[in-house]
């Protein structure tokens, strides 16, 4: 999952928000699907 998929705005904010501190190479939404 991308995190462009999120659904929830706010979640999807927060993230934006905490990876602009951090700086991470990538970012990787757990989704909990079997495909996981």
């Amino acid at each position: 999952m991308k995190l462009e998929d999120l659904k929830h705005e706010k979640l999807k904010s927060w993230i934006k928000e905490v990876a602009d501190m951090c700086q991470p190479k990538d970012i990787y939404v757990c989704d909990g699907s079997s495909e996981e």
